[in-house]
């Protein structure tokens, strides 16, 4: 769902586009759409955001040609937001505030996944920030795309209470951006202080929950603690968890995944949110455009015409993981698009 924009709406590849959805739609069950298909006979479900992405997929597809999308696709939104609200898989509803929780301490819903032998490495349970942004987005997505229906006033009306939580819950007081997720404490909620990427999306997508006054502070603290030529750290040095190597052993690895690791494809995140910050447009291209050069450079070196998976978060910064990863390819296509098409 992430890599689908880049790779289908930004190349005009609009029946490919309305395929995947119409496929993933087919396996919508219980609010929820797969996050895989392997060898087994049964999808895989394990997720809380590809479902969210799912909805704002079918809004990108909508916008751009409202006759690709069916009757079919839009009954999966709706079994989605109906799933979420009612309660499903692994412990995700929606809380009295409007809020998506999700998980616990050892589950891996978010896409800082990695989890071996029962540890979770990157523990995000409780109401994770880009998964609330994806669902008030979701919603006024769904909201707009069934126009006079009378779900879209319920629809709006949620996004808007979950707006007011997240304003009230997310926002942090010392000015550091965003907190990235809210962790249950007996009946109480408190923010986890850890700055990580997933705090760009509450900036970057279309319909966000996050009041325009904030949206600089966000772009500047991962612009100082997780851009990199290679795209964003997924943790800031600055913090205890940080590893700077993606080196070792599997387990090694896998610690080092989310906590630090360089990962391109949140690029596009950042890239949009300066566009949309800035109130200096000619400038914010500029820094938009500078952000994205050192994967561009890498397009012609190595695996030509691909991104790899993931980098070191230190310099040397190798390049690691698999040599060629859609959503890593598909958010530069996107975002480069975004840029020349604003100029």
């Amino acid at each position: 769902m992430i890599a689908r924009p880049g790779l289908m709406l930004t190349t005009n590849r609009l029946d490919d586009a309305r395929a995947t959805l119409e496929t993933f739609a087919a396996y919508e069950s219980k609010g929820m759409i797969p996050n895989l298909f392997d060898e087994d006979d049964e999808p895989h479900y394990n997720t809380v955001d590809a479902s969210l992405w799912f909805l704002y997929a079918v809004w990108q597809l909508w916008r751009r040609d409202r006759s690709m999308v069916g009757a079919g696709v839009i009954d999966a939104c709706h079994a989605i937001i109906a799933g979420y609200r009612r309660g499903t898989r692994y412990g995700i509803g929606v809380d009295r505030d409007g809020l998506v929780f999700a998980g616990d301490e050892a589950t891996q819903l978010t896409w800082m996944d990695a989890k071996r032998d029962g540890v979770a490495f990157s523990p995000r349970y409780g109401k994770c920030v880009e998964i609330n942004a994806l669902w008030v987005s979701g919603l006024r997505c769904v909201a707009e795309m069934i126009g006079d229906d009378p779900l879209a006033e319920e629809y709006e009306l949620l996004a808007g209470r979950a707006s007011d939580a997240f304003a009230s819950g997310f926002v942090r007081t010392d000015g550091l951006g965003l907190y990235d997720c809210l962790r249950p404490d007996g009946e109480s909620w408190f923010g986890v202080d850890e700055i990580r990427p997933n705090q760009l999306f509450a900036v970057s997508l279309a319909k966000t929950p996050l009041m325009r006054e904030h949206w600089r502070s966000v772009v500047d603290v991962c612009r100082e603690h997780l851009l990199t030529p290679a795209g964003m750290r997924t943790l800031s040095r600055e913090d205890a968890g940080y590893k700077g190597r993606f080196k070792g052993d599997m387990i090694e690895r896998d610690s080092a995944y989310h906590n630090g690791t360089v990962w391109p494809w949140p690029v596009g995140a950042y890239c949009e949110a300066v566009l949309k910050a800035s109130s200096r447009p000619p400038s914010a291209r500029y820094e938009a455009a500078g952000a994205l050069s050192g994967l561009i450079e890498q397009l012609a070196s190595g695996c030509l015409g691909q991104l790899c998976e993931v980098a070191d978060g230190d310099e040397p910064r190798d390049q690691e993981g698999c040599c060629a990863q859609a959503w890593s390819v598909a958010e530069v296509v996107r975002v480069l698009s975004e840029i020349v098409r604003s100029e």
